[in-house]
């Protein structure tokens, strides 16, 4: 665990509303799956959704601090500003009162993995038309488990931290190596 990681966590149900609205968290989400720096025009592309509703949404999240403004560039005299996250890690802290989450029908957490299963989906589905026009060898190799943990919540908190360093080690961009997708979600169930 070499590297520390910068983590929001929400304390408080303002703080929760404010990252974990779906709109919002997708937009984090969608940043963070890039891994790069975006536009407003660039995140409502990703979504697919209109550029004036994302940038509400941006404008709010960097206003609230869960966003920097890494630079901005002039293209054709409008002024394109480019957002980037401001923490590697949102989440919600455990110790806080924030009781209306967990009750909550319309859940954030639920959107961000419904998110999460929908592009981890449509690897999938890239993975099957790429073997379709090239044959097995364009396969590669496709794991889906769903697995039971037992351990202690200092365990837990190390685990996480060690497959958040593993992703990261695999999340910078290189054109010469082949893409693949990877969803992990771990959640206390009893």
């Amino acid at each position: 665990m070499d590297k520390k990681f910068k983590t929001f966590l929400a304390k408080t149900d303002e703080e929760v509303k404010m990252i974990f609205d779906p709109l919002r968290s997708k937009i984090i989400s969608t940043i963070a799956y890039m891994k790069e720096e975006m536009t407003v025009k660039q995140i409502a592309t990703e979504m697919d959704l209109p550029a004036n509703k994302i940038h509400y949404h941006v404008k709010k999240l960097y206003d609230f601090g869960a966003l920097d403004l890494v630079r901005t560039e002039n293209i054709n005299g409008i002024i394109a500003k480019y957002y980037n996250l401001k923490y590697d890690i949102y989440a919600v802290d455990n110790k806080a009162d924030n009781s209306n989450m967990f009750t909550n029908q319309n859940n954030p957490l639920l959107g961000l993995m419904d998110d999460a299963a929908r592009k981890f989906k449509n690897g999938v589905i890239a993975n099957m038309e790429l073997a379709a026009k090239h044959g097995k060898e364009a396969r590669g190799t496709a794991l889906v488990e769903v697995s039971k943990l037992y351990m202690t919540r200092e365990e837990e908190k190390a685990l996480v931290h060690e497959i958040y360093e593993i992703i990261q080690k695999y999340s910078v961009k290189d054109n010469s190596k082949e893409v693949y997708s990877i969803v992990s979600a771990i959640v206390r169930i009893k």
